[in-house]
């Protein structure tokens, strides 16, 4: 599922194949001796986003992550490498001022009216 959503998010318009079999890659287990799950889950985590990186660089692309301390969240940006314009995010700005703005206990209007 994470591949599928990386692929149709990240690079849509990735169209050679070696390119769709690098970011595939991370998808597929490998084959060594079990590690703690955390370890396994963040050594997994780490090799996904190397992987889908270099895949991405080769079209001046870039998976950036952040986490919001406030919302306790972690925010994914695609990022173009020459113009470090933000392509995608997720969540969007707008839906996290929205989780901002119930977090605070704010009236529901708020959501509606926006912030002066």
């Amino acid at each position: 599922m994470l591949l599928e959503r990386l692929t149709a998010v990240a690079a849509p318009d990735v169209a050679d194949a070696g390119a769709r079999r690098r970011l595939r890659a991370f998808a597929e287990p490998q084959a060594t001796e079990a590690p703690p799950p955390a370890a396994r889950d963040a050594a997994a985590l780490e090799r996904a986003l190397t992987q889908a990186n270099h895949a991405l660089a080769e079209k001046g692309r870039e998976l950036s992550f952040e986490f919001d301390r406030e919302l306790g969240r972690v925010i994914a940006k695609l990022v173009d490498t020459t113009t470090r314009e933000v392509i995608r995010q997720v969540p969007s700005e707008e839906l996290l001022a929205i989780a901002r703005a119930l977090a605070a206990g704010e009236d529901a209007g708020v959501l509606l009216r926006g912030r002066g």
